[in-house]
């Protein structure tokens, strides 16, 4: 079988974000049953920079590797926003769909895919755009008109009309494409069944996997460090620890809240929280075994279900205590995980599960080996391999 791999401007790693990990696992999976991949990268020519090759990592999995840049989007005003969105919120949402899907033609017409995989919703919006018969499968990984709904509500601010517009018109866009798309697969249940009840027509779900990576050391360690994983670029991360730092931290006294990720973007009102004792920024670490030791607690202090679908299993891989939301993890409510974690109701529950965990030495070695052998369950190619193969070859 031939595939015509179709990707953002984006890195691939285990360890750089979300999407880079699923992208990587997705590429990996279809690679493994030996069919001819062909990758193509397409985006606007501003999201390339600062972005380094993956040469290495692309050419051990593929036949070829392509980059594919187009204009970037035009500068329009609130009102012709808002005009456009009312008549084409396609169009509103998607202005560089029709650039995109004149490159895919071009792909297809060049590799004569048996089968197109399709990373990000600005590519799939592309392929709605061109109206594509051929057979292709969209990998999802955000519901983005939610996470920006998210995003704008933080801290209880009321939406303006125009934002309101805004939202509105990238949901029915959104709509459009998950209805037109064959088939959707994604890694978080209560992301298939909002794509269902919008009309997606066959929608999958297919949880990241990671390679076994045994950790540094294996014995539990004796005094355990508190730890908040990921970019505090992304939104999810950044609501979580702002919700940490306010109702959780000042009740912990004499604590270490170690914060690992890229800290590139911080704005008001992370930059102060980080201000406070206890906390320490180590920002990104290329190799997480240097800095996650088998028996510290990870939290996920996340008031909605984004953010965590490629960082459990991650952090499960390295036997971490984990304290976790219920919302955070409901998604992956997989028989079983509730006792391969702590789960509380509300973020103002953390104080008392973690002082639980901090203290008892037992709890937290069980803990740590119940999220590495639910890890190895749920979380490794040989435990997702076959779902990938029923997709493709279904």
């Amino acid at each position: 079988m031939k595939i015509l791999f179709l990707m953002p401007a984006s890195p691939l790693g285990d360890n750089i974000s979300g999407a880079a990990s699923r992208y990587l696992q997705d590429l990996k999976a279809l690679a493994s049953f030996g069919h001819e991949i062909h990758v193509a990268r397409i985006d606007q020519r501003k999201r390339y920079v600062g972005l380094t090759g993956d040469a290495p990592e692309v050419d051990a999995l593929a036949k070829s590797f392509e980059r594919v840049e187009i204009a970037d989007d035009p500068k329009r005003s609130k009102v012709i926003e808002a005009g456009l969105g009312a008549l084409d919120p396609f169009a509103a949402a998607y202005p560089g769909a029709g650039l995109i899907g004149r490159e895919v033609r071009r792909l297809i017409a060049r590799h004569k895919p048996d089968l197109i995989w399709v990373e990000h919703t600005d590519i799939a919006a592309g392929m709605t755009a061109i109206d594509c018969t051929g057979r292709w499968i969209f990998s999802q990984t955000d519901i983005l008109s939610r996470v920006r709904a998210i995003r704008l509500s933080a801290g209880g601010h009321r939406l303006t009309m125009w934002e309101r517009a805004s939202l509105d018109a990238l949901r029915r866009a959104e709509t459009r494409i998950f209805q037109f798309a064959p088939v959707i697969v994604t890694g978080s249940l209560t992301d298939a069944a909002r794509i269902r009840a919008m009309g997606g027509r066959d929608v999958r779900t297919i949880p990241m996997f990671y390679e076994v990576d045994a950790p540094a050391q294996l014995e539990v360690c004796a005094a355990p460090k508190i730890i908040h994983l990921g970019s505090l670029e992304t939104t999810a991360n950044r609501l979580g620890l702002e919700a940490y730092l306010t109702k959780v931290h000042p009740h912990l006294p004499g604590s270490q809240l170690h914060i690992i990720g890229s800290t590139k973007a911080l704005k008001a009102p992370l930059t102060e929280l980080l201000q406070q004792d206890g906390v320490q920024v180590i920002g990104y670490v290329d190799d997480l075994r240097t800095a996650m030791r088998v028996g510290d607690i990870s939290v996920l202090p996340y008031e909605h279900d984004t953010g965590y679908r490629t960082k459990l299993p991650l952090l499960m891989r390295y036997g971490q205590a984990i304290v976790t939301t219920r919302a955070a993890v409901a998604g992956s409510l997989i028989d079983g995980l509730e006792s391969a974690c702590v789960i509380v109701d509300r973020v103002e529950d953390f104080p008392h599960a973690l002082l639980h965990v901090l203290t008892d030495v037992r709890e937290r070695e069980r803990l740590s080996k119940a999220a590495m052998a639910f890890f190895e369950r749920h979380f490794t190619r040989e435990a997702v391999i076959e779902m990938y193969r029923g997709l493709i070859e279904g």
